[in-house]
C-alpha cells in the first residue's frame, strides 16, 4: 500500500496547481465553515470526487460529498460512500499491538526470533518497537518485481500466500542495521499483523473487529469484499490503474498479503471517525496506552496536540485525517479520483483554516522547493508575522505583505508614510500620485505571485466585483521599491 503519511505524501503524489487558485483566506473565523463550503464547491468545479467531514466534540459541524462515487452509473458521492482507508489501516494494527502490550501478551523489546523460525542473522534483532516506528531497516514493499508473473495485477493485489510473504520479507536486503535509521515500511506492518495472529491464535481480521471495530460501533468499516456493503455503495477509483469487475474495494480480494496489516480496509468517513475516536479515547483514558502512542509516533516533529495519518494507492484513492486533541476536533477526507499533486495544497489550505496549523512545518523542504524557487509561480505560504497574506519569507515579501494590508484595509492615511519609508527617494513622489488608482477594498484577495530577479508580480482579485488587478513591484539593491506598476484587467 503506497504510503501517504502527511510528511511523505507531498513528495509521493503531490506538487501541482490546486493551491494556486481558489485558496482559502488566511484569517477567518474557524467556526465560519461557509468558507470551507465555498472552497469544496470550487474543488467540485475542478472535477474532484470525494467526501469531507469535520467533527468537534462528537458533533458534526461540516459534512459534504462532491463529484461521483461512480461516474459511469452517475452515482453521486454521499455520506454513506465507502472509500478505502489505505495506510490508515496501520493505525488499527498499531492500536492492537499497544493493547496486547498492555495485556502483557507482547513486549516492545520482543524480537522476531520469538515469533518466526529461520530468521536470518541480520534480522534477528528487529524488535516490535522498531517495526512500529519504521526503524527495522526492512524495505518499503514485499510485493515488488512480480509483474512478470502477474502482468495484469497491480502490486497491491499480487496473490501471494502468508508463507510467501513472510519468506519475501525475511529475505529482503536491509536498508540499514535495525534501529539506526528510519524508513517507511509496509513490510514491517505485515510482520506485526502476522505476530498478532501468532500470539492471539485468531485471524488478524477477527482481532481488528473485536479490539476496535466492535467496541467503536462502526457499521460498514471492514476489509475488502465485505458482505456489509452493496456494490453501488462503494466508490470507484479513477486513475491510471484499475482492477476487478469494477475498480472498487467491493471487487478487490478480501485478503492480499501485500496489504496484510498495512492496508486493505475500507468504510465510510463516519466509520473512520468512530474507529479513530475510539483509539484516541483509549490513549486519553489509559495512561499506558497513551504513553505507547507517544513513544511510537512516526511523525516525531508533529506537536503532541495533533494526530495525523493518511493513505493512498495507484488505483485512484486518497484518504486521511487531522485531529487536534485539545479541541476534540477531527477533519477527515477521502477522494476517489487521484488528481495528482493538487492534494497537498488542498489539504494545507483546509488545515490552515480549521486548525491554524501549516503542513509546511512537517515537510519544509518539499514546500520550499515548490514555493520559493526562482522564476516560477509560487504558492503563497502563511506569514505568521504580518496580516492575512501567505507570503514566503524574505524582506521583499514582508514589504509586499504590509502593502497589501494597507490597500485592503482602505488605509489611505498611512499609505503615504509607507511610500516615504519603503520607496526610493526618486520614486516616492510618483508612487503617491499612482496610489490614487490603487484598488482599496477589503474584498480583495490574492490570486497568484511570481518572482523573477528583483521583480515580483502579484495578481489580485476582488471577490465582490470579480475584477482582477496586477501589481508589478521592482526593487533596488537595498530592497526598496523603485517602481510599482498597476493594471486592471
Amino acid at each position: 500500500m503506497r504510503r501517504l503519511l502527511f510528511i511523505l505524501f507531498f513528495s509521493s503524489f503531490f506538487i501541482s496547481s490546486c493551491g494556486q487558485e481558489g485558496k482559502l483566506p488566511e484569517v477567518v473565523d474557524e467556526n465560519d465553515l461557509s468558507v470551507l463550503d465555498n472552497y469544496t464547491n470550487g474543488l467540485e468545479e475542478k472535477g474532484v470526487y470525494g467526501s469531507f467531514l469535520v467533527i468537534e466534540k462528537d458533533v458534526v459541524i461540516f459534512k459534504k460529498s462532491i463529484g461521483f462515487s461512480n461516474r459511469e452509473k452517475k452515482i453521486k458521492a454521499n455520506k454513506n460512500t465507502i472509500y478505502p482507508y489505505g495506510s490508515i489501516t496501520k493505525e488499527y494494527t498499531s492500536s492492537v499491538v499497544f493493547q496486547l502490550i498492555i495485556e502483557g501478551i507482547l513486549k516492545e523489546t520482543d524480537d522476531l526470533t520469538q515469533f518466526f523460525d529461520g530468521v536470518p542473522n541480520d534480522k534477528k534483532a528487529i524488535t516490535i518497537e522498531q517495526l512500529l516506528k519504521h526503524r527495522s531497516g526492512l524495505q518499503e514493499y514485499h510485493g515488488l518485481n512480480l509483474s512478470h508473473k502477474y502482468p495484469n495485477v497491480p502490486a497491491d493485489f499480487y496473490p501471494i500466500t502468508k508463507n510467501e510473504a513472510l519468506e519475501r520479507i525475511l529475505s529482503q536486503e536491509l536498508k540499514y542495521a535495525p534501529g539506526t535509521s528510519q524508513n517507511y515500511s509496509n513490510s514491517g506492518y505485515t510482520l506485526l499483523a502476522l505476530i498478532i495472529e501468532k500470539v492471539t491464535g485468531k485471524s488478524f481480521e477477527d482481532v481488528i473487529y473485536n479490539y476496535i471495530l466492535k467496541p467503536a460501533n462502526t457499521k460498514h468499516a471492514d476489509f475488502y469484499s465485505s458482505k456489509l456493503w452493496q456494490p453501488n455503495q462503494v466508490a470507484i477509483g479513477y486513475n491510471n490503474q484499475t482492477y476487478g469487475k469494477e475498480n472498487s474495494a467491493y471487487y478487490w480480494p478480501r485478503h492480499t498479503m501485500t496489504l496484510f496489516g498495512n492496508g486493505g480496509m475500507a468504510g465510510s468517513l463516519d466509520d473512520l471517525y468512530k474507529g479513530l475516536r475510539f483509539m484516541i479515547k483509549n490513549q486519553d483514558e489509559n495512561p499506558k496506552y497513551g504513553d505507547l502512542g507517544k513513544a511510537f509516533r512516526y511523525l516525531e516533529n508533529l506537536p503532541e496536540e495533533y494526530i495525523t495519518y493518511g493513505g493512498g494507492d495507484d488505483l485512484g484513492f486518497v484518504a486521511g485525517y487531522f485531529v487536534e486533541k485539545q479541541k476534540d476536533k477531527y477533519f477527515l477526507f477521502a477522494l476517489n479520483n487521484n488528481i495528482g499533486n493538487d492534494h497537498a495544497y488542498m489539504l494545507r489550505d483546509i488545515i490552515l483554516l480549521l486548525f491554524d496549523f501549516d503542513f509546511a512545518r512537517l515537510a519544509p523542504d518539499v514546500f520550499e522547493q515548490s514555493d520559493y524557487s526562482k522564476n516560477e509561480e509560487k504558492h503563497l505560504t502563511k506569514n505568521d508575522l504580518k496580516g492575512k497574506w501567505r507570503l514566503p519569507p524574505g524582506n521583499k515579501f514582508q514589504k509586499i505583505g504590509i502593502f497589501l494590508d494597507l490597500i485592503t484595509a482602505s488605509d489611505r492615511s498611512t499609505i503615504d508614510a509607507f511610500i516615504n519609508e519603503q520607496c526610493t527617494h526618486s520614486y516616492a513622489k510618483k508612487a503617491k500620485k499612482a496610489s490614487i488608482e490603487w484598488p482599496f477594498s477589503e474584498t480583495i484577495d490574492y490570486k497568484k505571485i511570481s518572482e523573477s530577479g528583483n521583480t515580483l508580480k502579484v495578481t489580485l482579485v476582488d471577490s465582490k466585483t470579480k475584477k482582477s488587478y496586477l501589481f508589478i513591484f521592482s526593487f533596488d539593491k537595498n530592497n526598496r521599491f523603485k517602481n510599482i506598476k498597476f493594471n486592471e484587467f
